[in-house]
């Protein structure tokens, strides 16, 4: 895979579209566990314990199933990720759906770190795109190079310069964390599915304490580098004896003795 040609790409447009990340078969049972998930969202969504800012939104989707562990590592991803923010760990995983039910929260243009870092990058968005998307069923609009302007972009400028990314199922858009981009409108009567995951500079929080969260099944899924790109090893210590543990695996790691499985 060219590496340099999909960095170059984010750095200098904002974005990437990368096919083929994802095979086939695991597409296959994400796209049926998906909609068995979205009418069970839907059913039980009461705005008294779900804002309605999060309808199709389906929080922490890599807990909702063990096809969705194919998303713990993807090594194209992680290998341009890794380029572009160097110590990294994974923020969210998301589902996202766009419907024709509802207008989607994110359909207006929006950047996903609100902030000004001159040169410095923060945060990678992928959307892995569980069906193909297409105009006609919301695939994701993006302004190229928005993510270099200091300002938000006005109306006009959006108008003038906004293009929507279509892909096949299996692929994934990276986007700069800043680049301007908003959901399209599903005019289908099909569910637009995919899931959103942010890789975040690992000083940075993630959505959630993925130990606390993961059950057992999915971490026993994981080896050690995959652990490391869930903050197992930056979060803060809960005890001394938890310090010293890691202290010796640094430890170890330097020597080149620490193994992954």
């Amino acid at each position: 895979m060219e590496i340099t040609k999909y960095v170059n790409q984010i750095n200098e447009q904002g974005y990437a579209l990368i096919e083929n990340v994802v095979s086939p078969e695991a597409i296959h049972k994400m796209q049926i566990r998906f909609e068995e998930l979205i009418e069970k969202y839907e059913a039980d969504f009461d705005t008294s314990r779900i804002s309605e800012v999060d309808m199709g939104i389906i929080r922490c989707m890599v807990n909702r199933g063990d096809c969705f562990e194919k998303l713990f590592y993807v090594p194209e991803v992680v290998n341009i990720a890794r380029v572009l923010l160097g110590d990294f760990i994974h923020y969210s995983f998301n589902g996202s759906y766009a419907s024709k039910k509802f207008a989607h929260p994110a359909s207006r243009f929006h950047t996903d770190v609100p902030v000004w870092t001159n040169n410095v990058t923060l945060s990678i968005n992928n959307f892995y795109l569980i069906d193909d998307t297409t105009s006609e069923n919301g695939a994701t609009w993006v302004i190229p190079g928005s993510h270099l302007l200091e300002l938000p972009p006005t109306d006009s400028y959006i108008d003038r310069h906004k293009i929507q990314v279509t892909g096949k199922a299996g692929s994934v858009i990276m986007l700069h964390s800043k680049l301007y981009h908003a959901t399209g409108t599903n005019y289908t009567n099909n569910h637009r599915k995919c899931i959103a995951n942010l890789m975040r500079r690992s000083f940075m929080k993630p959505q959630f304490n993925w130990q606390k969260v993961l059950t057992p099944d999915a971490i026993a899924y994981m080896n050690d580098e995959t652990k490391r790109l869930f903050d197992f090893y930056t979060s803060p210590p809960n005890s001394a004896d938890e310090y010293y543990k890691e202290g010796v695996r640094r430890r170890n790691e330097k020597k080149g003795t620490y193994s992954q499985e």
